[in-house]
């Protein structure tokens, strides 16, 4: 839903965030300017919404905000929005929806730099997520970046699972009539994806290329067939830090990336620029060093004014007002050049900070259903719930930092006491006994160190049979802690997980080898020729043989 009455819009002033990220702006022709973001509960989840700002003086000052997407606080969320001004002037706001239903929703502003800004009634996109600019062929089709993520993931109230094989990877919707229908084309289901958060970039051959964010860095696929079919996704070799991204043709032709270069994390974003249709990229202009500054996006205007607007230091996923605060909790744009970038002129950069938090004036603390709460009064409130794996999730949740204690921690008495947990025996004194030891101090390993260390695990076990208690004893942790670790990063289970790369390494060797399905189903760790068919089966809807047919034939 799109709200822009004033008096209902009080509820998502500024004064009521205590975080905000995931930028996006545009200008129009008229020289007015465009940005959005989300905010909404303490993090990223259900009781999310998007705001869109406006500014007449280039970027001075701001109205915040002039228009809202919003659902429900309880059940739904409103989050990753985008803003597009396409070829016939009209400015798109589009967000995505998750809740009852899974979904990208527009709201088209057809004269975007009217006195009084009259909106289209919202259209639905489609069932997938999107957050970046759409593209313009130069055979005149648009299309729209849209991702089916990799394979579920938690978004609060509910999870988004593929529908069916043919949907999944990193995808583009098609509109060959300027926005009044739209179709799914083809995804590429590039390995180690990450939220996807892709982006198109046509080529001056005619192909198209799509950059996705992956776990290590960028990856990239090719189509031949104006989106219908891409190739397999390989390494860009453009790295990152798995954040979000920005790349487009400038007016001169020449291509513009947005990324964070020489990077030890979320820092040093950089523009870079290639005149060799992005072979290389020969010039930089570092846009910020600082740590947490991230998910660029660009507009430019007709002059080669270059607008970029990126976050710095959210403050969700904080445990109190206090922590969350102490963080900056910034939307900036920094206004650039071709030729600065070309001559290095860090002059130039010139941050200029849109919406900057204040502390959260409202009476209510958001933090209070869990983090205020004592052991017992918590133990009380989690206990009766149905779900044992919410008691867990919960339980992970409210004591993080202790549950990555692990050397203090004793692992078996954890195990057995989460696995009579999960059985339903006892289950205060079970929940009890878990909160005490996960309270045991000590200086333990960070969670992005044991997730390291699983991946490398799964990497060199890629092939060979393993239980998670193996894995659990090899890397001296807890099962239940790996494994939600595992999800919370990756959105998938460890078994999926294998599962989903022994397939991608028999699609190599099917397209690559002569070898028999037999010997390729043995050699990818699948225990005979029959299981490995019936696995294939039910992830491609046809069977290895049926595969390297197709394969061979295109």
């Amino acid at each position: 839903m799109l709200i822009t009455d004033r008096e209902k819009m009080d509820a998502f002033l500024p004064h009521t965030r205590v975080w905000q990220g995931i930028p996006s702006i545009e200008k129009t022709k008229g020289g007015r300017l465009f940005a959005t973001f989300y905010s909404g509960d303490v993090k990223e989840n259900a009781g999310n919404y998007c705001v869109l700002l406006q500014s007449d003086d280039d970027g001075k000052t701001w109205i915040d905000p002039i228009a809202v997407a919003y659902i429900n606080d309880d059940t739904d969320r409103c989050y990753d929005p985008c803003l597009w001004i396409d070829p016939l002037g009209r400015l798109w706001f589009t967000w995505a929806e998750h809740g009852s239903a899974r979904r990208v929703m527009a709201a088209i502003c057809p004269e975007p730099d009217a006195d009084v800004l009259v909106w289209n009634t919202p259209i639905e996109i489609g069932g997938d997520v999107m957050m970046n600019k759409p593209i313009v062929l130069s055979s005149g089709e648009w299309l729209f970046p849209s991702a089916i993520w990799d394979p579920t993931l938690w978004v609060g109230p509910s999870q988004v699972v593929c529908a069916n094989n043919a949907e999944k990877g990193s995808a583009v919707y098609m509109t060959k009539d300027q926005g009044k229908t739209f179709s799914r084309l083809g995804g590429a289901d590039i390995p180690f994806r990450s939220f996807d958060e892709h982006m198109l970039l046509e080529k001056k051959d005619g192909t198209i290329e799509m950059y996705v964010r992956t776990r290590y860095g960028i990856g990239k696929s090719i189509s031949y067939d104006r989106g219908r079919s891409w190739i397999e996704g390989i390494d860009s070799k453009l790295h990152g830090p798995s954040s979000r991204f920005h790349i487009r043709r400038l007016r001169s032709g020449n291509i513009l990336l947005i990324n964070h270069y020489a990077f030890t994390g979320r820092n040093n974003l950089t523009a870079l620029l290639s005149d060799d249709d992005g072979a290389s990229y020969r010039w930089h202009l570092l846009l910020d060093t600082r740590n947490e500054v991230s998910y660029p996006d660009v507009t430019e205007d007709e002059s080669g004014n270059i607008y970029v607007i990126y976050d710095r230091e959210r403050g969700a996923f904080k445990s109190s007002l206090e922590e969350a605060n102490a963080c900056a909790r910034e939307i900036l744009m920094v206004k650039i050049t071709e030729e600065d970038i070309k001559k290095g002129n860090t002059a130039a950069v010139s941050p200029v900070v849109i919406s900057k938090l204040s502390p959260y004036s409202r009476e209510d603390d958001p933090y209070r259903k869990e983090s205020c709460m004592s052991d017992e009064a918590f133990i009380h409130s989690v206990v009766d719930l149905e779900d044992s794996n919410e008691i867990l999730r919960r339980l992970f949740a409210r004591y993080n930092t202790s549950c990555v204690n692990l050397h203090k921690v004793d692992i078996e008495a954890l195990d057995g006491a989460l696995t009579a947990l999960v059985s339903g025996d006892s289950r205060i004194k079970t929940v009890e006994y878990i909160v005490s030891l996960l309270k045991q101090n000590g200086s333990g390993e960070a969670s992005d160190g044991i997730f390291t260390r699983m991946i490398d695990y799964l990497k060199e076990n890629l092939t060979v049979e393993f239980s998670l208690d193996d894995m659990a004893q090899a890397l001296s942790a807890s099962k239940f802690y790996l494994c939600h670790i595992f999800k919370e990063r990756t959105g998938t289970t460890v078994y999926r997980y294998i599962r989903a790369q022994r397939l991608a390494m028999a699609k190599r060797l099917l397209a690559k080898t002569e070898k028999s399905v037999s010997d390729i189903a043995i050699e990818c760790g699948f225990t005979d020729h029959s299981y490995f068919t019936k696995i294939f089966r039910a992830s491609e809807g046809i069977t290895p043989s049926e595969f390297r047919e197709n394969y061979l034939k295109a």
